[in-house]
């Protein structure tokens, strides 16, 4: 065993991980911990190297790991400094890796309970390591229906980071409904749509456990922003959602149709059904949210008349969830030699 004074490095030729994952790891828990600070020089390879006894290209290769991580950034005549990171992902990172001790610490327990030790623990976790790919469980909380229809998109669109993405309805959070808090007990992670990252916080509270919430936002799908720049100034229009979209449908019809605002009617998706349809009874179109949707069918409304405002988890968030899941999608491909 070799130690790296300066940065307090262990690393062990009798372990079952690979040496350049022990210091990667290692590096990794230096910066979030603030041992080692934003924008702080990193040790040549060569002399990390010499430091722990170690082949040069292993410790080229932990650098490698960090920098696909983002972690470090290597600049030309310089040296390999790590990167001035991101205060909030930092903080979860903190309570991550506290999960994670706790977390091995009932597993190490358990094992010893069953008569392992320590290297059993460790040859048998490094092996299921070495298995299939394992999924990061992820949870979409939204309203209603909504959550599966986020749930399905976020899938496809990442489908080659790994995620196992399960959608739990607002509402099923609320009311503590069994299999959302079963659904929820394997998830960190809860991806919300920021309008409503407030009440999601606070149902969250109420559950027992540790998350992070990853807040989305969405844009207007252009599918939609087609069919509403179809539409005739004269049109009569009745929106039909709930309170929250009301606004949002207005400035909607406003920017991408020619629809007068007198031509406008809102009806609440809570009012009785007599008095929807006496509303849809003098208007033209029903423009509606998905959650309403179900509504109209039900109150007998033809399709014809019927124009859903269809939305989408937006560009910018998917690409914020590929930023963070991005370590996820790594080749283990080896940096050039040094």
């Amino acid at each position: 065993m070799a130690t790296a004074d300066t940065l307090n490095i262990l690393v062990s030729e009798d372990h079952e991980i690979p040496i350049y994952l022990q210091i990667a790891h290692q590096l990794t828990y230096l910066i979030y911990s603030h041992q080692l600070r934003d924008n702080e020089q990193l040790p040549a390879v060569r002399a990390l190297a010499e430091q722990l006894r170690v082949n040069p290209n292993t410790v080229s290769q932990a650098y490698y790991e960090l920098q696909n991580s983002g972690l470090i950034a290597s600049q030309r005549g310089r040296g390999t400094f790590v990167r001035a990171g991101n205060t909030s992902e930092v903080a979860d990172w903190s309570v991550r890796h506290e999960l994670l001790i706790a977390e091995m610490a009932r597993l190490r327990q358990r094992a010893h309970a069953l008569g392992f030790v320590d290297s059993d623990i460790q040859s048998r976790l490094f092996g299921v390591i070495q298995g299939s790919a394992q999924a990061c469980d992820v949870a979409v909380v939204t309203p209603g229906r909504s959550a599966a229809k986020y749930a399905k998109a976020l899938t496809a669109a990442m489908s080659s980071y790994g995620l196992a993405v399960h959608p739990i309805a607002m509402e099923d959070l609320a009311t503590h409904e069994p299999v959302a808090l079963a659904t929820l007990a394997d998830c960190y992670y809860v991806i919300t749509l920021v309008s409503i990252k407030q009440q999601v916080e606070d149902l969250l509270l109420a559950i027992p456990g540790e998350h992070g919430i990853i807040v989305t936002s969405l844009d207007i799908t252009a599918e939609t922003i087609g069919r509403i720049a179809e539409l005739p100034a004269g049109l009569s229009i009745c929106i039909f959602s709930s309170e929250r979209y009301q606004p949002i449908a207005v400035n909607i019809l406003h920017g991408y149709s020619l629809v007068e605002h007198r031509s406008i009617t809102k009806v609440l998706d809570s009012v009785p059904k007599p008095v929807a349809l006496q509303a849809f009874a003098s208007a033209d179109l029903i423009v509606h949210t998905f959650l309403s949707g179900p509504l109209l069918e039900a109150y007998g409304v033809p399709a014809e008349r019927r124009l859903e405002l269809g939305f989408e988890v937006s560009e910018e968030s998917v690409g914020k969830l590929k930023e963070r899941f991005a370590h996820r999608t790594r080749q283990q491909t080896a940096p050039p030699l040094v």
